[in-house]
């Protein structure tokens, strides 16, 4: 069953497709799926910024050499590592998932919505290209325009630097520029992440607070004792009502232990006490989670959950745009700093050898990450067909 968030996406997909078959005089298309709208936004601005702080700017850009090198190795070897893990460990998880509205991400702790994804990828890109003009005007490099682009359904902005100009100017020049992007993403996910993590998850326990405990899996052979959804009341014939309770309730409890927990709808059931993840000695109850109450308005407690969300959403993206930009494949940032440290050091064709052959390389591994994707996708539609 498709759900809302998903469903929203590929309606953009759609009306996106319509948009630009319709009004295909604004469009520049490239491949039948990328196409560019080209406009003069943000070109005053980046000339502003280019003047008024040069040496500071330049300083960036040397900063962005070192960190898009590191960046590279670092995404690189983490596609590496997690391709030989897909193959050799059942079970393991990519290090490469899709950002798709509605689709779970294998490690993060909740799906995408549609209106999330938006604005996430609007505030990315723009950061993103945005320093790439800026870098470029620093070193006297002509910005031809900036727009919007879609890759299929997916919005994105871009800048197009003077290619000429680019490949003419000094390595340290174009290098700092291709580096430029990614490190404006490394450097948004520092702020955005510090605000999500020292201000809005402390302010989690002004909106709620825990409740009690309920049952959220019924574990094998319980089936028709216990419904996910129950609330544990009792623990060992302890009052556990409350979460305070629980927490006393079960302080004295060790791993191995069977203990008799009573649910609200007077069930009683035996289980034996697992032991912590997060350290030896401590009990772990895996089937059972906090039940929270609202401590303010419904509409407050959702608005706060949906910005702080949002703040998720922006610095995961920015990191992984950043990161992925930095892989060593074709028109990504990354690829271009390759092939030109490449011509630093050898002819044009050679370098052009180089340069197809790590892309083809890097292609490969992101394949293996992707497989997990392609896999449940195919599923997705065989089920939806059968």
């Amino acid at each position: 069953m498709i759900n809302v968030d998903l469903a929203l996406f590929l309606g953009l997909w759609v009306l996106v497709f319509l948009y630009i078959n319709f009004r295909k005089d604004k469009f520049e298309v490239h491949g039948k799926i990328f196409a560019l709208y080209r406009t003069k936004l943000g070109l005053k601005a980046m000339d502003s910024w280019a003047v008024k702080h040069p040496k500071t700017l330049r300083l960036l850009g040397y900063l962005g050499l070192v960190i898009g090198f590191a960046g590279m190795i670092a995404s690189l070897g983490m596609i590496i590592y997690y391709a030989f893990k897909l193959i050799f460990i059942p079970g393991a998880l990519p290090g490469l998932s899709p950002v798709i509205p509605g689709i779970e991400i294998p490690g993060l702790p909740f799906r995408l919505s549609f209106f999330h994804f938006l604005i996430a990828i609007f505030v990315v890109a723009i950061v993103h290209e945005f320093w790439h003009g800026v870098i470029s005007r620093v070193w006297g490099i002509k910005v031809k325009s900036s727009g919007f682009a879609f890759f299929g359904p997916i919005p994105a902005a871009f800048v197009e630097p003077d290619e000429d100009s680019l490949m003419q100017a000094k390595p340290k020049a174009s290098l700092s520029v291709f580096a430029a992007g990614p490190l404006a993403n490394l450097l948004l996910f520092i702020p955005v992440v510090l605000i999500y993590f020292l201000l809005l998850n402390p302010m989690v326990g002004s909106f709620i607070q825990p409740d009690g405990v309920i049952i959220s899996a019924v574990p094998e052979g319980l089936d028709d004792q216990i419904q996910i959804g129950d609330r544990i009341t009792l623990v060992n014939g302890m009052s556990a009502t409350t979460y305070p309770e629980f927490i006393i309730a079960t302080e004295n409890i060790k791993p191995g232990e069977e203990v008799t927990l009573t649910t609200n709808e007077s069930k009683e059931f035996k289980t034996v006490v697992s032991q912590h993840p997060s350290g030896p000695g401590e009990p772990y109850f895996g089937f059972l989670e906090l039940s929270f109450v609202n401590i303010k308005p419904d509409w407050q407690v959702e608005t706060f959950f949906w910005i702080r969300r949002l703040f998720f959403w922006v610095f995961s993206i920015s990191l992984g745009v950043g990161l992925f930009n930095l892989l060593p494949l074709g028109p990504l940032d990354g690829g271009r700093m390759i092939y030109s440290t490449a011509l630093m050091f050898t002819t044009e064709k050679k370098a052009k050898k180089v340069f197809k052959w790590v892309s083809a390389i890097t292609l490969g591994f992101i394949l293996i990450n992707l497989m997990p994707f392609f896999l449940s996708l195919v599923n997705w539609i065989v089920g939806i067909i059968f």
